[in-house]
């Protein structure tokens, strides 16, 4: 299924193919959890359906708390 998003980080607009149905939406849409909505998406694609970050977004504007300490440690 093609899926249109806007990244709420950098107004990019992209379009994925990813590995859903339309009932699977319409399930999260009505309140299932994402990972149970879409249990075979990773865990990047469904960022992309939650945020439309994808690729080096990820990395810039997703990070663990973690990952940043350590950095700057």
């Amino acid at each position: 299924m093609k899926v249109t998003k806007r990244s709420m980080f950098t107004g990019e607009i992209r379009e994925l193919e990813l590995p859903c149905t339309p009932e699977q939406f319409a399930d999260w849409n009505n309140g299932t959890l994402i990972q149970d909505a879409f249990p075979t998406l990773t865990a990047a694609q469904r960022e992309y359906l939650l945020t439309g970050a994808w690729g080096d977004e990820w990395d810039t504007y997703i990070r663990e708390p973690e990952e940043e300490e350590e950095e700057l440690g």
